[in-house]
């Protein structure tokens, strides 16, 4: 593909907030191809409305893809089967219409960064955690200082320690190609992040350049939140990502993808199962065993917990 950047947005309902997300484009200082495509997914408020505004104003950066039918509750994939097809440059960022950019030069040191060091092909930086009405819940990075993020660091403590999606600029073959056995359904950014780091150089930048707005109604974090069964089957999700991970690295990172299925095992045991069960279940049984002794013994505890504050 050729040189330049092209940014996806998906947006459903975001009224209140695409504005927003829209001048953080439109406002990038940019002396390359930029193409920035948003998807609105049968919005029922003036969402679709206000994108059309920016695209008459802005036809060479704003194209837009409506739709008449909510793709995302058939199941579709909207990235592959609605974005690909419009990508043309060999970048790709991310910035979904509940949340926004808020450096005009966001895109451009970036873009410039992974031209002059080709061996990159993602870069993420810090972002500012935000309410439904805009007020600060601090930095989201537990990073203090610019660097590079391995492998190791993402299996370790997920891509969200890092870096959020709307930080993300990547080669977007890396997105478009990741293998299915990296893919998790409704996910995005942990694939992607791992997928990259086994490809080449992930670097982060400190710099404060975007903002992630949380507790939105209908995000796909809120969705993952909205139950037990939801929760246990993110879980689950995880737990099969971990462990095709571990296969398909010819089991490099054991130890931590191991931890990771543990961990998961082990949310799920704890919202689930009765203290009595650990002893009696054998499934149950075998994931205690794998833990840690700590982790087996703060288990047992808040188990034994739950169950007595529950009589």
């Amino acid at each position: 593909m050729k040189d330049g950047v092209n940014v996806y947005c998906l947006a459903y309902n975001h009224e209140k907030y695409i504005e927003k997300t829209l001048e953080g484009f439109v406002n990038q200082t940019v002396d390359f191809p930029y193409k920035v495509i948003v998807h609105d997914d049968a919005s029922t408020d003036r969402t679709a409305e206000i994108i059309q505004k920016y695209a008459l104003s802005y036809p060479d950066i704003i194209y837009p893809v409506y739709q008449k039918e909510n793709q995302y509750s058939k199941g579709k994939e909207i990235y592959y089967e609605y974005i690909v097809p419009l990508l043309e440059y060999k970048y790709l960022a991310i910035c979904e219409g509940d949340d926004y950019w808020t450096d005009n030069n966001k895109i451009k040191k970036q873009y410039d960064y992974m031209i002059n060091n080709p061996d990159t092909v993602m870069t993420g930086h810090n972002t500012e955690k935000i309410t439904v009405d805009g007020v600060s819940l601090g930095k989201l990075s537990c990073l203090e200082e610019d660097c590079d993020i391995s492998t190791e660091m993402l299996i370790e403590n997920t891509v969200a320690c890092y870096f959020h999606t709307s930080s993300c600029m990547v080669i977007g073959d890396l997105k478009t190609n990741c293998p299915k056995e990296l893919r998790i359904p409704g996910v995005g950014d942990l694939p992607l992040a791992i997928n990259a780091s086994l490809n080449g150089r992930i670097h982060y930048f400190n710099d404060t350049m975007s903002c992630y707005r949380t507790g939105v109604s209908g995000s796909w974090s809120e969705r993952i939140k909205s139950s037990d069964e939801t929760i246990l089957k993110h879980c689950d999700a995880l737990i099969g990502f971990y462990s095709r991970l571990d296969d398909y690295t010819d089991k490099k990172y054991t130890r931590l993808c191991m931890d990771k299925v543990i961990q998961y095992e082990r949310q799920k045991m704890m919202m689930r199962n009765k203290f009595y069960e650990l002893f009696t279940d054998k499934g149950l049984r075998e994931v205690c065993k794998r833990m840690p002794l700590r982790e087996r013994l703060r288990t047992y505890k808040w188990m034994l917990k739950k169950d007595i504050q529950k009589k």
